[in-house]
């Protein structure tokens, strides 16, 4: 069963939930990767939890873990509309079909947007359905796709505060984008942490672009590093792939060791996108990195 960080001592996103609700309440979100027990599903948790939004679109994968997430939000909240929507991101016509299923749920706006899916540091090469690096493909090119099929939606809601927030990381620190060679030679020159900061760093380039396009039209979109969190612990990065990262990261930082960054809750990673997303004040803002906890 799913079950959310604001029910201990960490309630950093219920309480930004609270103190910016009325920008919340009457509105649409769309978050992908909501599985249970990670970001997405503490940010549409604590916006169940705190506010009173009309309806919560979870985009992802894994049926049964997501479920588990409408079920407490149903809980806390009868009165919100909550949807699943499968959604893979390492298959372009899925993310079609994902975006097809959304506006068959008869939606005129969407408000808030929050591209929070991801995968970090596939320590083997592998490639989406067309054939392009998993990392890049999932963090970047499959909600570059599903934001522009969904744009007409997100425009309509311009008026009542409509925003793009897309989840970043500090890896963009790590590799830059090779648009010649985005595939690292069809995988004989792949190297996990590499791609990934390809990844977080196309996101980037992705936002800085994006807000520029909108920046007439009243949609600002921004990217925002969470911290680091204790979900790092729960993937595959074990120490040795993790001495690499740092090793890299010094190699890219003149022999110098990147910032420590203080570990954070989920609850408090969440905040922060949740904070990115409602706080009027950062409307006009280009890019919001890094984290306030860093």
């Amino acid at each position: 069963m799913a079950t959310s960080e604001a029910s201990g001592k960490s309630t950093y996103a219920v309480d930004m939930v609270k103190r910016f609700s009325e920008y919340a309440n009457g509105k649409t979100f769309l978050i992908t990767g909501p599985s249970e027990e990670g970001l997405g599903a503490e940010i549409a948790l604590s916006i169940a939890s705190s506010s009173k939004p009309s309806m919560i679109i979870l985009a992802g994968r894994d049926k049964t873990r997501i479920m588990s997430v409408i079920f407490l939000i149903r809980k806390m909240n009868p009165e919100i509309d909550v949807a699943w929507i499968p959604l893979n991101l390492l298959d372009n016509e899925s993310v079609r079909a994902a975006a097809d299923a959304i506006k068959r749920l008869k939606i005129d706006k969407i408000h808030f947007i929050i591209n929070n899916a991801g995968v970090m540091v596939v320590r083997d090469y592998t490639t989406s359905k067309q054939g392009i690096e998993s990392q890049f493909a999932v963090n970047y090119l499959g909600h570059f796709l599903l934001t522009n099929l969904l744009i007409d939606r997100i425009l309509a809601a311009r008026e009542e505060g409509a925003i793009i927030v897309n989840v970043g990381s500090l890896g963009y620190e790590l590799g830059e984008v090779n648009l010649d060679d985005i595939n690292f030679e069809e995988g004989k020159t792949y190297n996990a942490w590499k791609a990934f900061g390809q990844s977080k760093t196309a996101v980037l380039l992705w936002n800085t672009a994006l807000a520029k396009r909108l920046a007439n039209k009243g949609v600002p979109t921004l990217v925002v590093h969470p911290g680091k969190t204790r979900l790092l612990e729960n993937s595959r990065v074990d120490q040795e792939l993790l001495a690499k990262a740092y090793h890299l990261a010094s190699e890219r930082n003149d022999g110098k060791p990147l910032p420590p960054q203080n570990m954070v809750t989920r609850q408090e990673a969440a905040g922060a996108v949740i904070l990115a997303a409602l706080d009027p004040g950062f409307r006009g803002k280009l890019q919001v990195i890094p984290s306030v906890y860093r």
